[in-house]
């Protein structure tokens, strides 16, 4: 089993990793993946429109940057081949390294 991490902002937990696009997208409800690419190929995966669908956004810190995330999202890893695949157990404890803090917009 490949290993991600799917965060839905009320039940953060490991998944299986999807093997088709439309899977990927149905996991966070997005129309549009759009991908955040940070250090040792971890990847973010979010919907592009989280911004206007979601009422939960967090920010992430990496090394001093942070970046904003809207809506569900799921971490998972890339290969030399550019394929999406599970990360690893120093992919996971790296990005568990990383700042997380989750808000909730005003409606």
């Amino acid at each position: 089993m490949e290993k991600i991490i799917l965060f839905d902002h009320q039940n953060n937990r490991f998944v299986e990793l999807p093997q088709t696009l439309e899977e990927r997208q149905n996991l966070v409800g997005a129309d549009n993946l759009e991908c955040l690419r940070l250090n040792n190929n971890i990847d973010i995966w979010f919907d592009e429109e989280g911004f206007y669908n979601s009422q939960y956004y967090c920010k992430i810190t990496e090394n001093g940057k942070t970046h904003c995330i809207h809506g569900p999202f799921f971490v998972a890893s890339v290969n030399d081949q550019g394929e999406t695949i599970g990360l690893s157990p120093e992919q996971i404890a790296e990005f568990c390294r990383c700042g997380y803090t989750l808000y909730q917009k005003d409606k």
